[in-house]
């Protein structure tokens, strides 16, 4: 996909077309009727050769130009951790798939984006709206959608103006709409279609990799609002599913699904232990546990891809979560309250 670079000012990325009583062309007014369960036989259409057409979302106009260079630097900078999306379709193609995961992309690159800082903040609230609107189409652009806006959430609006923060909602959201459509057991996806669809082996494999990254989004989302992620792969499927995953997905993605489910149980056990309350005579067997899974997380780590940067990420930040409980079982009071020294 050949993309330009613009050479457009920071006042000219963004036009306000000013709304009227009768805007019904808005995205966000009226969701398309939600269709039978699409699959990524969607992207296999006939591209579009068409320059980059400008695109509108409430009022806020951005030129060909500015989205070409949004896109690839999404390409450049985001793609690598959520790799799904296909780098040879053209922004045109992907606004008619789908808007909400057009604007989402826009949303994602334009993050500390020199050439206009504002553009975020104009959009921001409303590309939230479209998400939430699409809860209501559970199709595999959307979910897409969703995975790219809990990776990167939108910061609050500096005048206090935005709804509440909804990330944990969307994140329960993503995980019921990937199962709505049978992503959990791609080999039967026709279980949850209303009409006949036919799947390559490749369309097989691209909806078990989106369901991986669908679970380990949602884990990561869960323990960055500070709540404990209990979806576990093992929880949707049984040992046979199971296996027919894993030798779908690549081999980054099983050692991210290893990592966090490992994590997740960890969590777990440590909720289960009452660690808030912990008595001393039980501070022992606590340390027990908290070393078992050590043990279990260097094992895990021992399956790294070799010679990736992101293995190396994942076991950093997987060690990282695991010490929280050591800090927690060694620092709670009488009381239940947690002191903690520096």
């Amino acid at each position: 996909m050949q993309l330009s670079t613009p050479t457009a000012s920071t006042e000219s990325s963004i036009r306000l077309t000013p709304l009227t009583n009768n805007h019904t062309t808005s995205p966000v007014e009226r969701p398309a009727a939600v269709t039978p369960i699409p699959d990524d036989s969607d992207e296999q259409r006939p591209q579009d050769t068409q320059p980059t057409q400008p695109q509108t979302l409430e009022g806020v106009t951005i030129d060909g130009t500015v989205i070409n260079e949004l896109f690839a630097r999404y390409f450049q900078y985001c793609h690598q951790f959520l790799p799904f999306l296909d780098q040879t379709l053209p922004p045109n193609e992907y606004y008619r798939q789908s808007k909400f995961l057009f604007w989402t992309i826009i949303t994602t690159a334009s993050r500390n984006w020199a050439n206009d800082p504002t553009l975020l903040d104009s959009i921001g609230d409303k590309v939230l709206d479209l998400a939430l609107m699409s809860l209501r189409q559970p199709t595999i652009p959307t979910i897409k959608g969703m995975m790219l806006l809990l990776t990167w959430p939108l910061p609050k609006s500096a005048n206090g103006t935005a709804p509440g923060d909804v990330t944990f909602v969307i994140c329960g959201s993503l995980l019921h709409m990937a199962m709505q459509i049978g992503l959990h057991i791609p080999t039967s996806s026709q279980d949850f279609s209303r009409v006949k669809i036919h799947l390559t082996e490749a369309e097989i494999a691209k909806r078990a990799e989106l369901w991986g990254y669908c679970i380990v989004t949602y884990q990561r989302s869960c323990s960055i609002k500070g709540h404990a992620p209990l979806a576990l792969l093992d929880l949707y499927q049984d040992s046979e599913q199971r296996h027919a995953l894993f030798t779908r997905i690549s081999p980054t993605l099983q050692f991210q699904l290893k990592l966090n489910g490992l994590l997740t149980r960890c969590c777990s056990a440590m909720l289960q232990s009452g660690l808030r309350l912990l008595p001393k005579s039980q501070e022992q067997s606590v340390d027990i546990l908290i070393r078992v899974f050590e043990a279990n997380l260097k094992d895990v780590e021992a399956e790294a891809v070799s010679g990736t940067h992101d293995s190396t990420w994942h076991s950093f930040t997987a060690n990282v979560a695991h010490r929280d409980g050591q800090i927690l079982s060694s620092h709670v009071q009488a009381d239940g309250s947690i002191v903690l020294v520096f």
